[in-house]
């Protein structure tokens, strides 16, 4: 499965949202949180978006700004694989190939590179990872991350 990889110039997508909304980096913080340290790191490294920022803070900025997750990421709204997927899907998936292989779950983390403990057991916690983590665990249980995308796009849990 080859998914698409988010496009350069996700720092600037995310400044100019921020700017059409009328937000200063102060009116950020206050509406999503982080610092405006943070906030302008993230406006002028791209890599900052994608490894550093929570799945559910890049949801309540885009809600916030106005602009959709894949916008944000790629520039362009993007064909989604079909079905949607959630977050419960993805652990659903994570289980059924951890037991499949036999793995514990320390291994299976081991491989993935994240640690899965968590939203193994609830997997609301996605909602802790950053799009890399997003891409990496979805990539090991053979769903496609764009097919979650539309979930950013509604309010975290």
């Amino acid at each position: 499965m080859t998914d698409p990889t988010p496009t350069p110039g996700s720092a600037s997508r995310l400044r100019e949202a921020r700017e059409r909304a009328g937000l200063s980096l102060a009116d950020l913080v206050a509406r999503v949180g982080l610092t405006e340290s943070y906030w302008s790191d993230a406006e002028t490294d791209d890599t900052e978006i994608t490894g550093n920022i929570s799945l559910a803070v890049i949801s309540v900025f885009c809600g916030v700004a106005g602009i959709s997750s894949q916008h944000l990421l790629f520039g362009s709204e993007i064909p989604i694989p079909s079905p949607d997927r959630d977050f419960s899907d993805l652990s659903d998936a994570l289980n059924d190939r951890i037991t499949g292989e036999q793995l514990t779950v320390p291994e299976a983390s081991q491989l993935v590179g994240w640690e899965l403990r968590d939203v193994l057991i609830d997997s609301s916690e996605f909602w802790n990872f950053t799009v890399d983590g997003l891409r990496d665990t979805c990539g090991f249980a053979g769903i496609s991350w764009p097919a979650i995308l539309p979930l950013l796009d509604a309010t975290p849990e």
